[in-house]
């Protein structure tokens, strides 16, 4: 018996899960991935709890995705200006989204909205594109294809077992403003998880 999980393990690459920069890594994204998927689902009935119209939510849908589709195109070009690695590039993203999506929670007017949307579109049109870059950044090629498929495993069963939460969350609570609050908040300690990773390395390249 001890074989076969030996010779599982060898074949999925479960190595992977004994690497803590791996895990943090995978974890983050998943976290991230939950977030930005139930928001981007949520997104036009947040709108309309805000009581906008529908011609309206329409113009603003269509600005987020049209800036999304500009930013995809520029990204690679952002990345290279600020000479930073796909990580780092994946959690400016993230914390634009971060800001995106509290502005929700201040804001009414359709001018406003639309400054937003474009915030949005931004950072979604980044995050597009850093984010098939960071695990293929981290492990070995031959490895790459288990590690996705694990991430991929984690997404699932995150949004599976924590999707509908944010639902009930709303029927409990009347508005979105809390399943919005609980997004950033997870999407935060993506960025908090990686950020502590980044500072632990540097001073452990500094000792040395």
């Amino acid at each position: 018996m001890s074989r076969i999980l030996r010779r599982i393990a060898e074949y999925f690459d479960l190595d992977l899960l004994k690497d803590p920069g791996y895990v943090n890594l995978m974890l983050g994204m998943s976290i991230a991935v939950f977030a930005e998927m139930n928001f981007s689902q949520l997104t036009p009935f947040i709108l309309t709890d805000m009581n906008i119209s529908t011609k309206q939510i329409a113009y603003i849908m269509s600005t987020i995705a049209s800036v999304d589709l500009v930013f995809r195109i520029l990204a690679p070009f952002i990345g290279e200006w600020f000479n930073q690695p796909p990580k780092i590039m994946y959690m400016m993203s993230l914390c634009l989204l971060i800001i995106s999506r509290t502005s929700l929670l201040f804001i009414n007017g359709f001018a406003s909205l639309l400054i937003v949307a474009s915030g949005l579109g931004a950072a979604k049109g980044i995050r597009s594109i850093y984010m098939s870059l960071v695990i293929p950044s981290y492990v070995p090629i031959h490895k790459l294809p288990n590690a996705s498929g694990i991430q991929m495993i984690v997404n699932g069963m995150l949004l599976l077992c924590a999707g509908p939460m944010l639902g009930i969350m709303r029927d409990n609570f009347g508005n979105f403003a809390p399943s919005l609050i609980v997004i950033n908040s997870v999407t935060l300690f993506t960025v908090i998880m990686w950020t502590i990773e980044i500072i632990l390395i540097r001073r452990k390249k500094s000792q040395k």
